[in-house]
Parts: structure tokens; C-alpha cells; sequence
């Protein structure tokens, strides 16, 4: 009875009706949607015959993100990938790599031990890089530093630093300058449900817009959610 008395009060009102769904994709729960890509997760290491020794709990790459980076690099004609934060992404990239070995791997990370403890798990080079401080579409932020990394990459995985309150993990836009491929490309970018990395993500969305990069987008939404923008050969990736 209280459901049918809600549609029967928000029916007439369309701008209710939008303010509801907003507020529903913006700040609703997609929890369960974790169980889904955990199973597609799981199906697809078993086709390749890679085991499932992943880890995705606390602040490590949620099951949602691993489904996105596996069926990118698999699916996508990807050649070199860079990968921003050290973690359970890195050791699945190891694990495709190792099995198809279709693409060169680079991972950034800015903490030594941990730079090395992955250094350690994986047959790619982890590159142990400082945090500075840069500025970066007009905001300052804090990147790990990019001297000497030749680019350019068709997949950026964009999970770190540890979050700010404004403008997260912005080095994303000056590797989308920079670094990135700008023909064949896709990027994500973790962590895309809380409001300092939406605004990165609406700074890097204009920035593709102003230089007239076609492109599509997307946003998975889990556990956490991640938001994608893929262009050229790479931009099914929006449809994963």
C-alpha cells in the first residue's frame, strides 16, 4: 500500500521523478551488484585457467574493478597498460600477462615497501615513484611523479593516491594529457562514488570534450563504483 501511494504522488511531478532517480544513482546502493561481478569475475579466471588467489576486501580493487580490467585487457586490443597504485590490479595484469602475454605493464606506486612487495609477485616493473605536489587543470594536487615514463598508453587503471577531499586522484587528467594514447584509448577511475574523484571526473570528462576526442562513457557501479571513458578501437570497453 505505501509503494502505491509513493507512485501515486511522484507520478505527476517529472522534476520528482528526476530529483528521485539522481539521488538513487548518485547515493543509492549497488551492493549487491558485487555478488554478480564476483561470479563473472570467477567464470573468466576459470576459462583461462588462472587461479583465483585475489583478495578484493577494505580498501584493495573490488570485485566490480577486477571484472572491468580482466575483460579490457582481454577483450580490447591493448598493447601497453599503466597502472596507478599497486595492488590486487597489478597481480591480475601479471596473471593475463603471464597467460596471453599481449601487452606491456608498467605499475606506479609511491609507498617503498609496498612498491616492493608487489615488485616481488609479479614478472613486470613496478616503478617505486614519489607523490609531488603539481597543479593540474588549475587545482593542486598530489601525482606521483611521471619523469621518464614514456608513453603513450591505450589503458590507464587509475587507483591512487589515497584519497583527498577535492579534486582525488587528478593526475589522471595529466596522464589523459600526456601519457595516454589519444586515439585508442581507456581509462578508469576508481573510487568514482565519492565526490572528490566525481570531481575529477568531471574535469577529465570537459577536458575530453575541449579537445575533441570522441569518446564514450560509463559507470560500474558495485560495491564501489568506477567511472570509464573509452575512445577509438578501446571504446566497447563502455558497454562492459
Amino acid at each position: 500500500m505505501k509503494s502505491s501511494a509513493r507512485r501515486s504522488f511522484v507520478a505527476p511531478y517529472p522534476f520528482l521523478r528526476g530529483a528521485i532517480r539522481y539521488l538513487q544513482d548518485r547515493y543509492g546502493s549497488y551492493r549487491s551488484m558485487e555478488v554478480i561481478y564476483r561470479e563473472l569475475f570467477v567464470r573468466e579466471l576459470r576459462r583461462l585457467d588462472i587461479e583465483d588467489r585475489f583478495f578484493p576486501v577494505g580498501a584493495a580493487a573490488n570485485h566490480g574493478l577486477l571484472y572491468l580490467v580482466l575483460r579490457c585487457y582481454v577483450e580490447l586490443p591493448v598493447r601497453r597498460v599503466l597502472d596507478v597504485g599497486a595492488g590486487q590490479t597489478s597481480l591480475l595484469l601479471d596473471a593475463l600477462n603471464r597467460k596471453l602475454g599481449k601487452a606491456e605493464i608498467i605499475t606506479l606506486e609511491h609507498d617503498p615497501a609496498w612498491a616492493e612487495r608487489v615488485a616481488a609477485q609479479v614478472s613486470h616493473q613496478v616503478m617505486r615513484r614519489d607523490l609531488i605536489k603539481s597543479q593540474v587543470g588549475g587545482h593542486a594536487t598530489q601525482m606521483h611523479d611521471t619523469t621518464g615514463l614514456d608513453g603513450p598508453f591505450q589503458f590507464i587503471i587509475m587507483d591512487a593516491p589515497p584519497g583527498v577531499p577535492r579534486y582525488s586522484r587528478l593526475g589522471l587528467l595529466h596522464l589523459m594529457q600526456t601519457r595516454m594514447d589519444h586515439k585508442d584509448f581507456a581509462a578508469i577511475l576508481d573510487d568514482a562514488d565519492r565526490p572528490a574523484e566525481r570531481q575529477t571526473m568531471e574535469v577529465c570528462r570537459r577536458w575530453l570534450k575541449a579537445e575533441g576526442l570522441q569518446f564514450r562513457q560509463a559507470q560500474l557501479r558495485a560495491a564501489k563504483r568506477q567511472w570509464l571513458c573509452a575512445g577509438g578501437a578501446l571504446q566497447s570497453a563502455a558497454f562492459f
